[in-house]
């Protein structure tokens, strides 16, 4: 299944760069249907996947979502990344690249700011 997974995620990730480079929406298209399919093999495997891999499908998935102006998906992507971000940061053993964790967290903190600016002013 590991296997199966990587490929599906290196398949994503080649139309996803090809999408962006080319402007080309099939591929987007294409990069959205595969990193959904590898989100759900890796969420229905027993004891739950990698955090990491689920964390770099959400995070490449909501930018996805970002381009094709679906910003309710790029959303909840990005709320399920900052919960994968939280538990590898507080609840686990697991380190990320300073790499990694800086664009993820990128990533969040956009979703997080703009949330902010929806906000009513301090009386």
């Amino acid at each position: 299944a590991q296997c199966g997974l990587r490929y599906m995620f290196n398949l994503a990730l080649s139309h996803h760069r090809l999408g962006v480079e080319e402007q080309s929406q099939p591929h987007l298209d294409k990069a959205s249907r595969v990193y959904g399919l590898a989100y759900s093999l890796l969420t229905t495997e027993e004891g739950g996947g990698c955090t990491v891999m689920l964390a770099a499908i959400v995070n490449n998935l909501g930018h996805v979502h970002l381009l094709e102006g679906t910003m309710d998906k790029a959303q909840r992507c990005f709320e399920h990344l900052l919960m994968a971000l939280m538990f590898v940061t507080v609840g686990s053993s697991i380190r990320l690249s300073d790499e990694l964790h800086e664009g993820f967290f990128s990533n969040v903190m956009n979703m997080v700011l703009a949330d902010q600016r929806k906000l009513a002013p301090a009386a």
